[in-house]
């Protein structure tokens, strides 16, 4: 079938079953709702085919709103890595401040800038700032640590051309791909990170028992996907644990730094382990759990209404820091 048939079709047998099941968390608007039950679907549906079928569907589920028309964007490469970079129009101050470099999530297995177009717009603005989007190869074409290297080239790369430094910020597996990136930096290079927002990080691929399976009816990610992803990072779980299993890291001299859980979320369990991790390594950092959200809903504006005020405070945390 079509692309574009795949997505009619699964849109449709979402609304069909808003229309048949009206139960829904008391913190989900309607819309969010649907969102939930849309992305659900597809990625169960992605579980009967390769990794390129949810690839192209997730790029032409794009979403599309007025955040694109304030922003000014266009792709560049940096260290050899398609990045997209964007910037409020109306920007005051924006150039000036500290860039936020953002790492998509996806398990190292999908998204794409192209997918996340709507949310980097949507950061730059509410935290008015130039974002820039980082493309990094992905499992399985590009074993890890091809992401990792990614990542860390571009960060050095933005380092040597932005004396007011940077944040670095990312979703599930793009979170663990800013604490990765940030322990892979040196002393001198890591003092240049103003902070680091990570939103729902995936920190720990191989470790089912840190996984809140009862939440798997509420929440887009059940274990059966995780276990596929963790499946292509064709890794054993005792190896890279300061790359994947970040569990196990030596979290030291972290910049400051934001964590955002959902309440509804399947990963919570190894999320609070984390930050109770910090906590002990004497990171400064801040916690903060959305009840009855789900996996990274801050993603998914503007359909998910909750996201914004999600996104909002981390315009006000980076403020502060």
């Amino acid at each position: 079938m079509l692309p574009v048939l795949d997505i009619a079709s699964i849109g449709a047998s979402s609304l069909r079953s808003m229309i048949t099941d009206r139960e829904r968390l008391p913190q989900r608007a309607w819309t969010t709702e649907f969102t939930f039950r849309l992305a659900k679907k597809l990625l169960q549906d992605s579980l009967h085919h390769d990794y390129h079928w949810l690839r192209t569907r997730l790029d032409l589920l794009a979403m599309q709103g007025p955040a694109l028309m304030k922003v000014d964007s266009h792709f560049l490469d940096l260290a050899g890595v398609r990045c997209l970079r964007c910037q409020p129009k109306r920007s005051g101050n924006a150039e000036s401040r500290a860039p936020i470099v953002y790492f998509h999530g996806g398990g190292y297995v999908v998204g794409s800038v192209q997918a996340y177009r709507y949310t980097l717009a949507s950061i730059s603005l509410i935290c008015n700032r130039p974002v820039i989007g980082v493309d990094y190869r992905r499992v399985p074409e590009f074993p890890v640590p091809a992401p990792q290297k990614d990542c860390l080239s571009v960060v050095r790369a933005l380092l040597a051309s932005n004396p007011q430094g940077l944040i670095l910020m990312g979703d599930s597996a793009g979170a663990a791909l800013s604490v990765s990136t940030a322990l892979s930096l040196d002393v001198g290079e890591r003092g240049q990170i103003a902070a680091c927002v990570l939103m729902s990080p995936w920190v720990a691929p191989f470790s089912p028992d840190t996984l809140d399976l009862g939440k798997e009816h509420s929440d887009i990610l059940d274990a059966s996907i995780l276990n596929r992803w963790a499946a292509e990072l064709k890794v054993k779980a005792g190896e890279l644990d300061e790359r994947l299993q970040l569990c196990h890291a030596n979290l030291e001299g972290l910049p400051p730094t934001y964590i955002q859980a959902a309440g509804a979320e399947i990963m919570l369990p190894q999320i609070e382990a984390f930050s109770e991790r910090l906590e002990h390594a004497g990171v400064q950092h801040l916690y903060e759990v959305f009840p009855g959200q789900f996996h990274v809903f801050q993603t998914l504006l503007p359909l998910v209404s909750e996201a914004e005020l999600a996104l909002q405070k981390i315009g006000d945390y980076l403020e502060k820091v």
